[in-house]
């Protein structure tokens, strides 16, 4: 079977997507290192992401 006709898992998607987030137009470099690395980390949660974006806007509004 060739690779376009394989279906990818889901960690598989969310992994691709986490190495590819800084690249895609639009989206804020220091952000996307951010949530990868809280990806990577295995702390991809709702909470863990929140509190790092607020630090990440109280840092550049210093």
């Amino acid at each position: 079977m060739n690779e376009k006709n394989t279906i990818k898992a889901g960690k598989e998607i969310l992994n691709a997507f986490f190495q590819s987030i800084s690249s895609i137009e639009g989206v804020d470099l220091e952000i996307s290192k951010a949530l990868s690395e809280l990806y990577n980390k295995g702390e991809f949660t709702e909470s863990n992401v929140v509190n790092k974006i607020r630090k990440i806007r109280e840092t550049n509004a210093n």
